[in-house]
This record gives structure tokens, C-alpha cells and sequence, in this order.
């Protein structure tokens, strides 16, 4: 066995705690703007378990005898609200291509929470961790869930990446009207 490199774990642990607390406020207003949806719905519901999980990463840190970081957790705050100007929901994202962009922040998110407890199921294969924690099956969780909002995130990405076809018919119909007045002719297909 080895040791553990206290100020290397508590940095990661701190970041990954910091990332989640964007992460579920992130969340929160996906969930919020899409209430009593199918989307909403799933959001919420994986916002709890998150939520769950960030609390056992707080034990974490303590048990290993560090703190939460004030200033990793500002900076994750400070970036969240400014990501809300490129990323997110609301009335402005007509395409839906912000919550596209939401989603696909959120599956990284995902994706590194599973590397989180899969990385340190490993560790403490070789240094003493706290043994209260089944990082292994929080791993299989954070897997679960990320297959569950890939679903979710591949849908939006087809919402936002492309056009109805009722849409492509109207510009068609129109683009048709126009080159006819000007003689141009063709054959449209609606």
C-alpha cells in the first residue's frame, strides 16, 4: 500500500464538488423552465440523485480529513452564471439549441462523475480510503444516469440541429412563388 497524497485529493475532490454544485443548478432551471414534462420529470429526478451524491462526496472530503473549498465553489457559481449566456433554457432558445448545449454540459458532467468514483475505487485499491463509500456502484450509477440523459441529450440535438419538414415545405412553397414571378420556374419538392 501507499499513501495518499492529501493536498492532490483534497484539490480533486474540491473540484469535482465544485463542479456539481453547477451541475445542479444547472439542472434546476432545466427542470424548472420544462416542468411537468417528460423532460422536466427526468431532470428533477436526476437532480435528487446528484444532489445525493454530492452530499456523499461532502463526507468525502471530510473524511479524509479536508474541507470544502470557498474558493473552488466560487469560481464553479461565477461560471455557472456566466455559461447562462451561451447555455441553458427559456424563452430566448426558440431552436432549443441552448438546451441542447445544457444537456451536452451536463453529460460531461455526467461522464466525469463516473470517472470520479471509478478513479478512486482504484486508489483505494492502493492507498487507504475510507471504506464507507461504494465507489463502485456509484460508478455503475453515474453510468446509468449518463445513458439515461444521453437519450434525453440526443433528442434535444435533433430538435435543435434540425428543421421540421413543415418548416422546409413553407420555405420551399415560398422560395417556389418567388422564382415563379420571376420566371425561373422548377420543380419543388414539399
Amino acid at each position: 500500500m501507499t499513501a495518499i497524497d492529501r493536498d492532490s485529493l483534497h484539490t480533486y475532490l474540491n473540484d469535482h464538488l465544485a463542479a456539481s454544485v453547477a451541475a445542479l443548478d444547472l439542472m434546476g432551471r432545466i427542470a424548472n423552465a420544462h416542468a411537468s414534462t417528460p423532460l422536466g420529470n427526468t431532470i428533477a429526478r436526476l437532480q435528487g440523485e446528484v444532489s445525493v451524491e454530492q452530499e456523499t462526496l461532502r463526507t468525502l472530503v471530510q473524511e479524509v480529513g479536508g474541507t470544502e473549498s470557498a474558493a473552488a465553489r466560487a469560481v464553479a457559481w461565477a461560471g455557472e452564471k456566466l455559461s447562462r449566456l451561451k447555455i441553458g433554457t427559456g424563452e430566448h432558445d426558440s431552436s432549443g439549441l441552448k438546451l441542447f448545449e445544457a444537456l451536452e454540459a451536463l453529460a460531461l458532467g455526467f461522464w466525469g462523475r463516473g470517472t470520479l468514483w471509478r478513479t478512486l475505487d482504484r486508489v483505494r485499491q492502493e492507498a487507504p480510503l475510507p471504506d464507507t463509500i461504494d465507489f463502485a456502484r456509484l460508478a455503475r450509477q453515474a453510468a446509468a444516469q449518463l445513458d439515461e440523459l444521453e437519450a434525453v441529450r440526443l433528442e434535444a440535438g435533433i430538435v435543435a440541429l434540425t428543421t421540421p419538414m413543415a418548416a422546409v415545405a413553407a420555405v420551399s412553397v415560398a422560395s417556389s412563388a418567388e422564382d415563379m414571378a420571376d420566371g425561373a420556374g422548377g420543380v419543388f419538392i414539399t
